[in-house]
């Protein structure tokens, strides 16, 4: 993610991945086998942690049906 911040998608090649994760160019292709699967992995990642960084903890939400309305959210999401 880090090289994908600091040179966008031009710069989220093979070689700049693998010599920023310290590992073999071989290796890159070990973990993605196309640039659909790269960007595959990248929006996965990214929208778990938007999702992720969304989420409020149960026990600071006051009002019982709030709490009651964000859990069945949270479990909904967390079961697609």
């Amino acid at each position: 993610m880090e090289v994908l911040e600091q040179q966008g998608w031009s710069g989220f090649s093979p070689e700049a991945v693998a010599q920023a994760a310290g590992v073999s160019y071989g290796t890159f292709y070990t973990c993605f086998e196309s640039e659909d699967d790269r960007l595959h992995h990248v929006v996965r990642s990214v929208a778990g942690e938007m999702f992720a960084s969304s989420l409020v903890p149960t026990d600071r939400v006051e009002d019982p049906y709030a709490r009651i309305v964000e859990k069945e959210i949270i479990g909904r999401s967390l079961l697609s």
